[in-house]
């Protein structure tokens, strides 16, 4: 009996501090919140303190849209103000992204932050506090007064998509993209060719999209730029990779002047490699890199990723002019 009011007593701070935690993925930093709901009134849009730009403006247009309060709601929290210290454009990754997020129970709300990036974060934490309430035909808020100081551990929050192996639509890289901040990811790592397919138009190397999987299914520049600015504006930036000097099958049909003699030897496409001997080989690589930055425009990373994985040295040790190569380079 005793043991079960022990745990009764534990299970109930248990409950107690787990209630206390704000709706908010991840964890803020620092956070109070109380019980408590407001209800947001039909009119209820953000705010600014100044033009901060078309970041600033197309987001708080797009979490209004998102909320969607209906239109004979009523309710005390009429608008949210955003206040940010540094206006314009910062480099997204590795930018400060902190913010504070303060609801009053009178129904004030203000997120104030460094960049427009932590803006971004905050609106994007207030809606995690809203649900639906189908009876009242109401948005309201799980808490009555919220106090959020956030900063992320981390710079550089990835998630990967292979458009090399599996092709997606430009459609679906942007609902891609729609739910990263959701959770506060802050870069797109796009692994953009492979063994498998070049679905990267490059001007410059035009040939190199024979091995895509079908004609239809090719990313123009025009379509990578329209989805680093898609992503731009939602504080994600996209950081394209193209995986070198193996995995380099997808080179083949483009350009198989630079291909390794060792595709007779191996029957795994994931095995061959490119002809690190040649100069033609890095003027090819640095054509392609240099379109997928020009594609990529002005909202373009300042990073990009060139793989350098799972290289089979067996394929470079089958070509004579490669084996040559290495010896003078003292390997």
């Amino acid at each position: 009996t005793m043991f079960l009011a022990l745990a009764t007593i534990l299970l109930g701070q248990a409950v107690a501090v787990l209630g206390a935690q704000p709706p908010i993925m991840p964890l803020p930093s620092a956070y109070t919140v109380n019980e408590g709901t407001l209800s947001l009134d039909h009119s209820f849009k953000f705010t600014s303190t100044k033009d901060y730009g078309s970041v600033i403006n197309k987001a708080m247009d797009r979490y209004a849209t998102l909320i969607n309060v209906p239109s004979e709601s009523t309710g005390s929290l009429k608008s949210c103000k955003i206040s940010v210290a540094k206006s314009g454009d910062v480099e997204i990754v590795n930018s400060d992204e902190s913010y504070e997020l303060n609801v009053g129970a009178d129904g004030s709300c203000a997120i104030s932050s460094q960049t427009v990036w932590g803006a971004l974060r905050g609106m994007e934490s207030f809606t995690h506090f809203l649900v639906r309430n189908s009876a009242a035909n109401s948005v309201d808020t799980v808490n009555s007064e919220i106090s959020i100081k956030d900063a992320p551990r981390f710079g550089h929050r990835g998630m990967l998509i292979d458009t090399a192996r599996h092709y997606l639509t430009t459609d679906t890289i942007r609902k891609v993209i729609d739910a990263m901040p959701v959770s506060k990811f802050n870069v797109l790592h796009w692994h953009s060719v492979d063994a498998e397919s070049f679905p990267v138009e490059t001007p410059s190397e035009p040939t190199m999209t024979k091995s895509a999987f079908a004609p239809s299914m090719i990313y123009t520049p025009q379509e990578i730029q329209s989805i680093v600015e898609y992503a731009h504006d939602r504080g994600v930036e996209v950081i394209f990779e193209v995986d070198v000097p193996g995995h380099a099958a997808g080179w083949a049909l483009g350009k198989p002047e630079i291909m390794a003699d060792c595709m007779q030897k191996y029957t795994n496409i994931n095995n061959y490699a490119l002809d690190v001997s040649m100069e033609e080989t890095y003027v090819t690589l640095g054509n392609i890199l240099r379109d997928i930055v020009t594609s990529s425009g002005a909202k373009g990373s300042s990073r990009l990723h060139i793989g350098g994985d799972e290289v089979v040295y067996g394929c470079w040790s089958n070509d004579a002019d490669i084996v040559a190569f290495m010896a003078k380079q003292g390997y």
